[in-house]
């Protein structure tokens, strides 16, 4: 069966999996979808449009950001974030460096360009 720690609250749009129990004074924002045979610790805050997949256990205290997908089991104390879900700092040193992609690649070309002219008039 179904479990709902006390104190625990959702926002619109939450879904929950048969056969969770959801820990005591956890916070789900909208669009959260749980699937089946989830367990949380308490004071859990899922961000909106988190999805957890099935047999995981979420840790006491875990943050997950907004958009964050859950695949395997999350540690207490931990703030993750991201697809798939990994610590918050390191997803965030991540995105930062793919927004910066196109710059590198443009350096990358315009570099190769002139080792090739450089070894073209040698």
């Amino acid at each position: 069966s179904t479990v709902i720690g006390e104190g625990t609250k959702f926002s619109n749009s939450v879904t929950i999996g048969h056969g969770s129990k959801i820990g005591k004074h956890n916070l789900f924002v909208g669009f959260v979808g749980v699937a089946g045979s989830v367990e949380t610790g308490d004071y859990v805050v899922l961000g909106g449009k988190v999805g957890v997949a099935g047999h995981l256990r979420i840790g006491h205290r875990v943050q997950a950001a907004a958009f964050t997908g859950i695949f395997r089991d999350i540690p207490d104390d931990a703030k993750i974030s991201g697809q798939p879900s990994g610590p918050h700092e390191e997803t965030r040193r991540q995105w930062i460096h793919v927004q910066r992609l196109p710059d590198l690649a443009a350096r990358v070309r315009k570099l190769e360009r002139q080792l090739k002219e450089r070894d073209t008039s040698t």
